[in-house]
Order: C-alpha cells, then structure tokens, then sequence
C-alpha cells in the first residue's frame, strides 16, 4: 500500500468543527510500554471504538496479538484526543508515543520473523519501513508546527494497521502455528 506522504494534513484545523466523535465518559489509564486501556467511569451507554479487536487479527502468537491490541488502544486514545479537540503539544506527544510503539512492535515482529524462518521477511520488512518513514515524516511535519493532527491522518493509520495485520500478518499465523506445535509436542515427551 502506497504512502501519500501529505495524507491527514489539516492545516485549517477542522476538528473544532462541532462534528466530533463522542467517547462518552471514559478514561484513559496508562500501563507500562505501548499498553494502555479505555475504563468506562460511569452508567453512560459505552462509545463504540474507533478500531475494533477482531478474532480475525489474531496471529495466534500471544505476545504479537497483544502488541496489537495495545496499538490499537493508542490508536483509539489518539484519535479520541483529536476528536475531542486537545492541544496540539499533548497531541504531538501522543503521536510520538504510538510512532515509538509501532517501532517497538516492528522490531520485536521483525526478529520473531527470523527466528520463525519466515521467507517472507523481507517484504514484510518493506511494508514496515514504509509505515515508518511515512510516520517519522508526519511527525516531523507535526512538530514544525506545519500542521495540526486530523482524524483523516487517523483513519489512514487504523486502514493501514487493519490491512496490514490481515494481508501481511496473518501470511506467518500458519508458519508461526505449525511451529508452536511441534514444540508443545517436543516438550511434552516423557524422557524417563
């Protein structure tokens, strides 16, 4: 997928346009590394999320389906401040923690890969570079004070993260399952 590297731009600032999505009565609480969660604070009927959890994004590798999962938790966080009209200082730090995450995960997913023997590693790699590239830059762009963050940049990212997990990603679940298997079965041998 292809990376327009002016896409979600918004330099009029749009998001104070009184059309802004309604997280309802929420909270955000922080955990260690990329994780954090939603924690609803009151009897409110709960907002629906901007990126959704599916069964179908799951790897069936633990510790990569909950890499994800805090990605898309960040990406729901980010995409709440913005509709929600925050600063642009709190929104430009929030931007960098989730780009510092997906490069976490990237480099994590990336070694796994290897040690998995996985032969499409390197355009996988490819795909990951692009994204990454394309974030340094709007970052970049952020921080100049070039532009401001926008929903049109958020929903970009939560297309891309849904496509790759289902294009890309899901190509090692059955490598990444076989493997699992055969050392469940060697660890459960019997060797007295």
């Amino acid at each position: 997928m292809a990376l327009p590297m002016r896409f979600g731009i918004n330099s009029n600032d749009s998001r104070r346009d009184g059309g802004r999505y309604d997280p309802g009565p929420m909270e955000v609480r922080r955990g260690a590394g990329c994780s954090s969660q939603l924690i609803h604070r009151g009897p409110a009927e709960p907002a629906r999320a901007f990126l959704v959890w599916e069964a179908a994004f799951s790897v069936g590798v633990w510790e990569i389906d909950r890499q994800h999962r805090s990605l898309i938790g960040l990406i729901n966080q980010l995409y709440e401040s913005v509709s929600r009209g925050e600063s642009d200082t709190k929104l430009q730090a929030m931007f960098s923690a989730t780009v510092g995450c997906v490069r976490n995960h990237f480099a994590f997913e990336e070694s796994y890969l290897e040690r998995l023997g996985y032969e499409g590693l390197a355009v996988h790699k490819e795909s990951h570079k692009e994204l990454l590239d394309w974030l340094d830059h709007m970052r970049h762009v952020f921080d100049a004070g070039f532009a401001t963050m926008s929903p049109e940049l958020l929903k970009f990212l939560k297309k891309w993260v849904t496509a790759h997990i289902l294009q890309y990603d899901r190509r090692y679940a059955a490598l990444a399952g076989r493997k699992i298997e055969r050392l469940m079965a060697i660890g459960s041998v019997d060797v007295m």
